[in-house]
Order: C-alpha cells, then sequence, then structure tokens
C-alpha cells in the first residue's frame, strides 16, 4: 500500500460514512410519509399483513444507525493510527499539509489559501510530504 492509499482510507471512509446519514434520512422521510393505495397493479391475495407499512423502513432505520455508529468508531481509530504517522514526517509544513488533507478533510483549494501558497506549490509540498511518510508494516 503506498503512503497516498493508506492517508486516503478515512477520507474514503468519511465519504461513505456521508452517504449512509444520507441514505438514513431518505429512511426517516419515508418513515414519516403516508402510503397510498395502489391501483395499477391487480391485486389476487386479499390478505393483509398485520405489520404496520412504516414497520419495514424503522427496522432499515435502526440497522443504519447502528451500521453508521460502528462506522464512526472505525474513522476515528483510523485517524488517530494515521495522525500518529503524521506526526513521524520531520517537516511541520508538511505535517500541516497532511493533517488538513487527510484528517480534516478540506480541499485543495482550501489548503492552499490557510497556508497562504499558491496550489501549485501545495501539491508540490503534498508529493515531498508522500516521501517521508512510514506507512505501518502491521496493515
Amino acid at each position: 500500500m503506498t503512503a497516498k492509499e493508506y492517508l486516503s482510507q478515512a477520507r474514503l471512509l468519511n465519504i461513505e460514512i456521508n452517504s449512509y446519514i444520507a441514505e438514513l434520512e431518505n429512511l426517516n422521510k419515508l418513515s414519516n410519509s403516508v402510503p397510498t393505495s395502489r391501483f395499477d397493479i391487480e391485486r389476487v391475495d386479499g390478505t393483509k399483513s398485520f405489520e404496520s407499512p412504516f414497520m419495514k423502513y424503522l427496522i432499515r432505520i435502526n440497522e443504519m444507525e447502528e451500521k453508521i455508529e460502528k462506522e464512526v468508531a472505525r474513522l476515528v481509530e483510523l485517524k488517530e493510527e494515521i495522525s500518529l504517522v503524521i506526526a513521524n514526517v520531520d517537516n511541520t509544513s508538511y505535517q500541516i499539509l497532511l493533517r488538513s488533507r487527510y484528517i480534516s478533510c478540506k480541499t485543495w483549494d482550501d489548503i492552499a489559501k490557510n497556508m497562504y501558497c499558491s496550489l501549485d506549490n501545495v501539491y508540490k509540498m503534498h508529493r515531498k510530504a508522500l516521501k517521508l511518510v512510514v506507512v505501518p508494516k502491521s496493515l
């Protein structure tokens, strides 16, 4: 695994968690909506389920909340581990850049503004910083 792949794990997990949160919001909306009758299909079996229609959404909401909790815990652990790896880089500017990108998940433009340098300079610093990152062997 390259240094960039190693450091990017937290960013990717953060994006994944955000997609789960968006899905959870959608499930919450569905659970609060009123189901309508469907007249476009022929109903053959007249038996009705005794389970409320919104119950399936509540079950999925619960499962999604548990999944998000587990992934957030994993993200915290991963960020702590990556933070320790970044702390071993000898250059403070490189540490700031790497923390901004991989721990705080900032965009390249935001990093350039915060570091008061051009975007090209940030990219150059990033390439140099990645060469100094030592990926743990226990992966």
